[in-house]
């Protein structure tokens, strides 16, 4: 019978070549086939962490081997949505999993669950992935959970999130949520202007109709009498 962790062979002879053929595929994938690559990168960074939180109970070489491979899995599979996809709700999903567990946890020192190696490292590979993303969108949104992340006790988690904050660009994100939001009240003002003359015209139209069948009544009124 084979070790039981043979199963996770790929994770760790295989996993420093994903980052390069996840690179490759998004380099050359037209972007209408972006949703199945989607939903294979979604999965693949989602049964990453499986593997790495179900091999990380054990002490042997190997099973370290298995999350640290796990680990390159998950960061090439997150980073090439943040990087192609930045829009994509398993973006909001993955990071919520990943620093918002880390965050609402508790700080007890270096012996903590929570301060473990694959946390730490699944949490720096979230930073690395969203720092390497272009999508302003993106970080400011995620721009109140990366600000609590700066306070928590682990120093390299801390300066990973800083380091984020440090590139995004907060005054020409606010500037262009404000041009957004005035573009869509003028056009919401023109939407109305228009149903208001669409009311006026019908209202109109039902004036005339009524004025027609008035004159229609007379007139058969008059025939009859003749």
């Amino acid at each position: 019978m084979p070790p039981q962790l043979n199963r996770y062979d790929a994770y760790v002879f295989h996993s420093k070549s994903f980052l390069n053929i996840v690179a490759l595929v998004l380099l050359h994938v037209p972007k209408r086939q972006y949703v199945a690559a989607e939903s294979m990168l979604e999965q693949g960074a989602h049964r990453a962490v499986e593997v790495a939180f179900e091999c990380n109970s054990e002490t042997t070489a190997t099973a370290s081997k298995i999350v640290d491979g796990a680990v390159d899995v998950f960061l090439a599979c997150f980073m090439g949505l943040c990087q192609s996809m930045p829009s994509s709700s398993s973006v909001q999903t993955l990071t919520n999993q990943i620093l918002g567990e880390l965050e609402s946890q508790p700080s007890s020192g270096a012996s903590s669950p929570l301060m473990a190696k694959t946390q730490q490292n699944l949490a720096l590979a979230v930073c690395e992935s969203l720092k390497a993303s272009s999508s302003d969108e993106l970080l400011i949104g995620l721009f109140p959970m990366l600000c609590r992340l700066t306070n928590i006790e682990n120093d390299s988690l801390r300066r990973a999130a800083g380091a984020i904050l440090g590139g995004i660009n907060v005054s020409e994100a606010i500037l262009r949520e404000r041009r957004r939001s005035e573009e869509a009240e003028a056009r919401a003002r023109e939407i109305e202007e228009e149903n208001n003359a669409l009311l006026e015209e019908v209202d109109s139209l039902l004036a005339e109709n009524e004025e027609l069948q008035r004159q229609l009544a007379i007139f058969s009124e008059s025939s009859d009498f003749t």
